[in-house]
């Protein structure tokens, strides 16, 4: 199993949160897509190494703002290394009030059958504060739209923290939320990233921040909100029916390869890491010259790998499998990760578990606190833990 993903550097406006790479020159959209295919061609002994991709996904930037025509282009590069199963995902990310009938019939055809809106907040009032360029009744429409086109499996991303952002209307954002019966869900808190506009504002005094107090109670709302609802909480900024986990995304938090072409695009084979250039026209120029467009590459050591499997499997909710710990590592590492794990077991923040789940619904541990530690297969977040899991991870990890 690997991914594929594609980065469209292409905004119509910068949002004031926003930190992904984009520009908002739609002239070069031609020579990107242009310079986007050489790239797959440069790279082609990646492809052939980790194809046949089981998911593919067009991020950005807004990639509903290429025409089907461009998309169509990257297709015709990319689909002879795609795995043609049935339940292989495309997924585009789209804006609502790009997703026109015409549009939407367009992309299903060339064989996209996953969409993530970036809703973010059903006011409207929110959304002039966060740059966004649609309405709420946009938000509907669109969804209408795509359903129209038989493309249902739909994901939309909701923020909460938004400064002066009250309980009762974060309240109303989930129930509109849930009202639509979405197959998946991503929320995420504000944060404010270095040199955004929102950043500014806050360092001007224009904004004030909610605390992490008010942050922590605002997503302990949607956590219980959605598991009423049915939803598997997955990740921990993710909720899907069960069947409807983004297989893409999912990819991330287990370490399966992927590999990223555009601008700012990152990269994964066991064991390194590397990202292209986060800037159009160097992208451009170093393609133009027969140059790979990559420009920072990092060798994962056996300690770098485990800590890193600590994060990303923290934050699941199949937490980390203490049986692969043991055949990759030995028995003395499971032992040392889970000797650092004791103080947060006996809170009650961390559990040690015999099965998958998917709800992080509290429960009885199954194991006592050191009894049959050493049998236990997964070590995961209760509840009451992944409110605090960053905490958690960096005190986990190997030095």
């Amino acid at each position: 199993m690997s991914g594929l993903y594609i980065h469209i550097p292409f905004c119509k406006s910068r949002c004031a949160y926003c930190a992904f790479y984009s520009q908002t020159n739609p002239s070069l959209q031609e020579v990107f897509v242009k310079s986007l295919c050489q790239e797959l061609e440069l790279r082609q002994d990646e492809l052939v190494q980790l194809a046949p991709f089981e998911s593919l996904y067009f991020g950005g930037g807004t990639p509903s703002l290429l025409s089907p025509h461009f998309l169509e282009q990257i297709l015709s590069f990319v689909a002879p290394y795609l795995d043609t199963s049935p339940t292989t995902e495309w997924t585009l990310e789209g804006n609502p009030d790009d997703l026109t009938p015409s549009y939407a019939q367009a992309i299903r055809a060339l064989g996209f059958n996953r969409v993530s809106l970036g809703v973010q907040s059903f006011r409207d009032e929110e959304l002039r504060f966060l740059g966004r360029r649609h309405t709420a009744k946009e938000v509907y429409r669109a969804l209408d739209t795509l359903r129209e086109a038989s493309i249902d499996n739909i994901s939309i991303d909701l923020i909460y923290g938004l400064p002066a952002q009250s309980r009762v209307v974060w309240q109303r954002n989930v129930a509109e939320a849930l009202s639509l019966h979405l197959p998946h869900l991503s929320a995420y808190n504000l944060t404010y990233e270095e040199k955004t506009r929102l950043s500014q504002l806050a360092l001007r005094g224009r904004v004030v921040m909610q605390s992490d107090e008010e942050a922590l109670q605002d997503y302990d709302y949607l956590v219980d909100a959605l598991a009423q609802a049915g939803y598997d909480h997955y990740e921990l900024s993710n909720f899907a029916f069960r069947g409807k986990h983004s297989r893409h995304n999912s990819s991330y938090w287990q370490r399966i390869p992927y590999l990223g072409f555009g601008p700012s695009a990152h990269s994964y084979i066991p064991e390194s890491r590397y990202a292209n250039v986060a800037n159009l026209k160097q992208y451009i120029k170093l393609i133009q010259e027969g140059q790979k467009p990559s420009v920072f590459r990092e060798e994962l050591s056996l300690q770098d790998c485990l800590n890193e499997w600590i994060m990303v499997a923290l934050r699941t909710s199949k937490g980390i499998d203490l049986q692969l710990i043991s055949e990759i590592y030995g028995t003395r590492t499971r032992a040392s990760l889970i000797a650092r794990s004791r103080p947060y077991l006996e809170q009650g923040l961390l559990e040690l578990g015999t099965t998958m789940r998917y709800s992080l619904e509290q429960e009885q541990l199954p194991w006592a606190v050191g009894e049959k530690a050493s049998d236990a297969p997964y070590l995961r977040a209760t509840r009451t833990g992944i409110l605090l899991v960053d905490t958690i991870i960096s005190d986990l990890f190997d030095l």
